[in-house]
């Protein structure tokens, strides 16, 4: 059902990339060819059976989507893990989606790091990510910005 690179199978199953390791070595987890960029493919059903959240087909589509880079994809994968509170992986997948100037993505990203979830607290990196939201055109992060402006112009 559509292999994945090591890193994703990392995020997703909360693994370390050792254990994983192992888990090939002993055949309890099949191994694919590398794909053209060297990266180490692993078998999508094995991953998506031990996620840390249900995967449904829904899920598991957005996955396999934003494995092959679609942003809007890699955006609502961050929103999934983001809601069952597994921040470190939605921080994971936002990034992959602001990479590409997903104006979402970045507005998450921005939430993510003001308010310290899946990584520490920053606040410059935060408003980064919010200007560059803007920027891009996201109605809300523009109103936050003003918002922000306002309070330090008084």
């Amino acid at each position: 059902m559509g292999a994945v690179s090591l890193q994703t199978a990392i995020v997703i199953t909360g693994k370390s990339r050792r254990t994983l390791w192992r888990r090939i070595e002993e055949a309890d987890l099949r191994r694919d060819a590398d794909n053209s960029r060297n990266r180490t493919l692993l078998d999508g059903d094995w991953v998506r059976q031990n996620s840390l959240v249900d995967m449904g087909d829904e899920e598991w589509g957005l996955v396999l989507a934003g494995v092959g880079g679609d942003a809007a994809a890699q955006n609502g994968e961050g929103g999934v893990f983001l809601e069952a509170k597994i921040e470190a992986a939605a921080l994971y997948w936002f990034e992959q989606a602001a990479a590409q100037n997903h104006a979402d993505a970045l507005h998450w990203l921005a939430h993510c790091h003001v308010a310290g979830k899946g990584a520490p607290e920053n606040h410059a990196l935060g408003m980064m990510y919010l200007a560059r939201a803007a920027n891009l055109g996201h109605v809300i992060a523009s109103e936050q910005l003003s918002a922000i402006h306002r309070q330090v112009l008084r």
